[in-house]
């Protein structure tokens, strides 16, 4: 299971950085095809918000992050955390 964060959501779907944005295309790609991939419902969020913040359509944000919604097998939990406090 790979876990995807909002940057590179955000590089994936908006070319920012060229380099970056290839790259992201083909992790995401290879992660997919794999059945590696994965995120949480917070990180779709975070990418919602700084797509908006570069004015990216929001019916368009909405089609892209829907795309994501069958790998949401990540939940995060204050258990989590409380658990990584104590580990740390």
């Amino acid at each position: 299971m790979t876990y995807f964060d909002s940057d590179v959501l955000v590089h994936y779907y908006v070319e920012q950085d060229p380099r970056k944005h290839i790259e992201a295309i083909q992790y995401y790609e290879d992660s997919t095809a794999a059945g590696h991939f994965s995120c949480s419902l917070l990180t779709l969020q975070e990418t919602s918000y700084v797509l908006s913040r570069l004015n990216v359509d929001s019916r368009k944000i909405e089609d892209m992050l829907r795309t994501n919604f069958p790998y949401l097998t990540t939940t995060y939990e204050v258990s989590h955390f409380n658990r990584a406090i104590e580990i740390a």
